[in-house]
């Protein structure tokens, strides 16, 4: 069991318009995001990553304000308090309207700015082919422990909602 607080991050990630505070869960790191009115991605956070648009992939719970996200493909959306949303990479974000944007992230914290730039920078070498079977064979091993750490989160979460409903 791990139990941790946004009052006191592991992590603090200061970024121009806005912050994000990291907390480490073991197998996931949450990250509350905040943005104030005006922030957006290509403003505040491409002149770091120096990629046309963000290359992360988010997974998000809106508590405050409004954000307006844009695909490179064009199609749009606009989340705001109590949307649940999922973000593939390749996008744009902007604040909508005079508030604060915040949400909690279960997926965006695994990459910081610099990992996306460095990322970014390396991804122009061509791997030989054995290295790409390897990263293939990495990435298949990652996407099964996550699949595992999933699957172990829906028993626990069944195995609750069962105990909750036996217990006096």
């Amino acid at each position: 069991m791990v139990k941790k607080s946004f009052g006191a991050p592991e992590e603090i990630r200061p970024i121009k318009r806005g912050k994000v505070e990291v907390v480490d869960l073991g197998r996931v790191q949450a990250m509350r995001a905040t943005f104030e009115p005006g922030w957006r991605w290509l403003e505040c956070v491409k002149p770091i990553v120096g990629n046309d648009s963000c290359q992360v992939a988010h997974l998000f719970h809106v508590i405050l304000g409004k954000m307006e996200f844009r695909m490179d493909d064009g199609s749009k959306a606009e989340f705001g308090p109590g949307d649940v949303g999922s973000i593939p990479p390749g996008h744009d974000a902007w604040t909508v309207g005079n508030e604060p944007f915040v949400c909690i992230d279960f997926q965006g914290a695994q990459c910081t700015p610099r990992q996306v730039k460095l990322t970014r920078q390396r991804s122009f070498t061509p791997l030989a082919p054995s290295a790409r079977s390897s990263l293939v064979a990495s990435a298949a091993w990652k996407l099964s422990a996550h699949s595992q750490t999933l699957g172990d989160y829906d028993r626990i979460n069944q195995q609750t909602a069962f105990t909750n409903r036996r217990a006096p």
